[in-house]
Order: C-alpha cells, then structure tokens, then sequence
C-alpha cells in the first residue's frame, strides 16, 4: 500500500520580532503625524489671531485718528433744532480728562465726529482699567461729562494706548498745555494688542499720526 501523499504546505507571517518592530516604526509614524498636525494647528490659531489683530488694531487706528482730525469747531455750527450757533469751546481737549505719555491715556475733546448728527458732540477715549483692558469710545452731547457708563469697547486685551499731543513746532506738549490752549497741532497715536493664540499669544503695535484740521 503507498503512503500517503503529503502537500507541502508553507506557514507565512511574522514573528514576534517582526511584529515589534512593525508595531514600533508604526508608533513613530504615528508619532510624527501627530506632532505635525499638532503644529500646523498652532500656527494656524497663530495666523488667525494675527489676522484678526491687524485688521482690528487698523479700524481702531482709522476711527480714532479720524475723530481727533475732526476735533474743534468748524466755523459756526448749529445743534439739532436750534438756530443759535453753539459757544465754541476753549480749549478743545477737556480739561481734567487729558492724560499723555502713558500706557493708559486719556482724552476727551468736542468736535463734530458724527455726520449724522447736526452740530458738535463730545467725545472720550479710555481704557476700562489697568491693562492689559478694553479700549473704550463714547460720543455723547456737547458740555456731557464723560462719566463711566455708555461707552462702547472697540477693541479688547490692550496693552498700551498711548497719545503724544505736539504743537505746530512738533514739540510734545503736556497735559496741562494740551487742555491750557488750543497748541494741539497733531496728535501721535500707539496702540499695543495682545490676544491669546493656542498655547501662546499674538502681540501687535500700531502706530499712527493725525493733524488736527479745525485749528
């Protein structure tokens, strides 16, 4: 009787060997995957952020200096229903109100800043606190105290908000000159932002300078 016929039958696979050292170059494939996506995604809040800061940091710099450009009276000027001519005020910047040369300055000055509004308002710039805080805007009536309610916050985590008053020689001026007389001749603006970012945080300086048109 023949034996029986066997087939020769071949096991494939991998050894334990091989299964660590797949397992491990998948681990670090993995690994750098991660670490990149984890990059890309930092730098994209980064680019976000800085975007954001820069457009916010120029609508800031174009709405302030273009109220202080507006600063003063411009010949005659009537409020809404009246057919007296306003009493123009001397000076412009208001006194008490004016702070320069700091991280947290202060104005407040009359002009007409607002087109839609016949006559002259008030209007006040500050920071809600000790920064980093809020840059804060508020357009209220002629003679109005500024007061701390109304306001509305045009930009947030401000480090500085700095204003540099200079004459028609571009000499600084002090507070006390800037509310004194009406020496202002351009008005030098600083603005530093910084704003959480991922991990980090994104921080932007604007500068700017505007020349005052009424006076």
């Amino acid at each position: 009787m023949a034996a029986p016929a066997h087939d020769n039958i071949v096991y494939s696979g991998f050894t334990l060997i091989e299964f660590l050292v797949v397992t491990l170059l998948l681990s670090s494939v993995v690994g750098v995957s991660v670490a990149l996506v984890s990059a890309t995604t930092k730098v994209a809040a980064r680019e976000t952020a800085s975007a954001s800061v820069n457009e916010g940091l120029a609508l800031g710099k174009h709405l302030i200096l273009d109220d202080l450009s507006n600063a003063g009276y411009p010949g005659t000027v009537f409020n809404t229903g009246s057919t007296t001519p306003i009493t123009a005020l001397s000076p412009t910047f208001i006194a008490a109100t004016v702070t320069t040369g700091t991280t947290a300055d202060t104005v407040a000055f009359e002009g007409d800043v607002d087109p839609s509004i016949v006559g002259v308002e008030r209007v006040c710039y500050q920071l809600s606190g000790a920064p980093p805080a809020a840059l804060l805007r508020k357009v209220t009536s002629v003679g109005t105290p500024c007061g701390t309610t109304g306001f509305e916050s045009l930009l947030t985590n401000i480090q500085a908000f700095t204003l540099i008053f200079l004459n028609s020689s571009r000499t600084a001026l002090t507070a006390s000159q800037v509310t004194a007389s009406n020496a202002t001749r351009y008005v030098d603006l600083k603005i530093t932002q910084q704003v959480p970012a991922g991990a980090g945080s994104v921080s932007k300086t604007i500068y700017g300078e505007v020349a005052i048109r009424n006076y």
